[in-house]
């Protein structure tokens, strides 16, 4: 018999609410009171503790709470030597952890984070708590939800925080990214200013945007029976379509697709932008393992992925052997294809071939 997900055993509104919260804030402050009913309702908590991470300030942390403010606002001075949650969490990242979890039989009672605690007004006997990295280097956050209950935080309530891992990822990175953003077309600015290989598309899967370097990254990688008519790989338009209609009750791990050859990896991460006017876009952000591509772009419709192959082979150095050796295919069959590029691109050798390529 199917496991059913946590989600679906709580009340459907509070998760609806907290999941909306977490896909349309655009600053830390909207995050915290558009998620902090839900969070209460859905966990019986007093007590609820948003952070977030400062990339230019690698120990400082910004804090929301209703509740405990004056002492988190210190927690740089008390929490690293002593706090048994923030140890707990840091070493086990993306896990929702109860204190239970964390102590193994320990009482919260004889840990200096429960003395600390009751001194400065937060009395809580259980807690729940989850640091959340995302995919841009140093910027992280966490949730910590105290409660003044004597039983602790149930196995439900742990499944429920982590099925919302993923989601929490996006709204931190998101809220560090787009805090200034407030149209559609100001977000699609943001992709033109960023150095990321990154293709827009809209739930309906329509390309809105597509950054310098997709096109070669798409030629390289994909025979052109493996694209649609817009030339996006089919496989990225199913699984758009499965996240999408999942409408984040998925396994992070459906977040990304992986293409592999030989000579490296092409690693696809779907990232939900925020919702802005009732727009959602989903941004496709591409990491070529790969050596570097250094085809000019204006020659990619004139070659056949074979010939593309070769060309980049040849730009950077390789023998014909090398290239057919890597290429599985025979050393008269790369000297072939070369004289057939020659002519498309009016060269006469290899050294004129590279010559052009890295023409500034």
């Amino acid at each position: 018999m199917r496991r059913e997900s946590s989600r679906t055993k709580r009340k459907p509104p509070l998760v609806k609410e907290l999941s909306a919260a977490l896909r349309e804030s655009l600053h830390f402050s909207e995050l915290y009171e558009s998620s902090e009913r839900a969070l209460r309702e859905l966990f019986q908590t007093e007590h609820i503790a948003l952070c977030m991470s400062n990339p230019d300030k690698p120990t400082a942390y910004d804090w929301r709470t209703k509740t405990t403010g004056a002492l988190f606002r210190d927690h740089s001075a008390w929490g690293p030597p002593r706090d048994f949650v923030l140890q707990g969490v840091t070493t086990n990242p993306n896990e929702a952890m109860r204190d239970t979890d964390i102590l193994r039989g320990g009482k919260v009672e004889d840990t200096q984070t429960y003395l600390i605690c009751r001194a400065n007004g937060l009395p809580f006997r259980r807690v729940i708590s989850m640091l959340v990295t995302t995919l841009e280097q140093g910027v992280h956050g966490g949730i910590t939800l105290y409660s003044e209950r004597r039983d602790p935080f149930s196995v439900r309530h742990k499944h429920l925080l982590q099925e919302f891992q993923h989601e929490w990822a996006s709204a931190f990175r998101n809220i560090w990214r787009y805090s200034n953003v407030t149209s559609r077309n100001q977000l699609l600015e943001e992709f033109h200013l960023r150095e990321s290989t990154s293709l827009v598309l809209n739930s309906r899967g329509k390309e809105e945007l597509r950054t310098k370097g997709v096109s070669a990254l798409l030629k390289s990688w994909f025979d052109s029976s493996a694209l649609n008519d817009e030339g996006i790989p089919f496989a990225w338009m199913e699984r758009l379509a499965t996240l999408v209609k999942a409408d984040g009750r998925v396994a992070p791990k459906l977040y990304s697709l992986r293409h592999s050859d030989s000579n490296g990896e092409l690693k696809v991460e779907f990232i939900e932008c925020p919702r802005l006017g009732g727009w959602q876009l989903w941004e496709l952000k591409l990491q070529d393992t790969r050596r570097s591509q250094l085809i000019p772009e204006k020659w990619l419709p004139h070659l056949t992925p074979r010939q593309w192959q070769i060309v980049n082979g040849v730009i950077h150095g390789d023998s014909n052997k090398t290239i057919a050796t890597d290429m599985g295919i025979t050393d008269d069959t790369v000297k072939k294809q070369l004289n057939k590029v020659y002519k498309k691109l009016g060269c006469d050798s290899r050294t004129d071939l590279t010559s052009r390529a890295l023409r500034p």
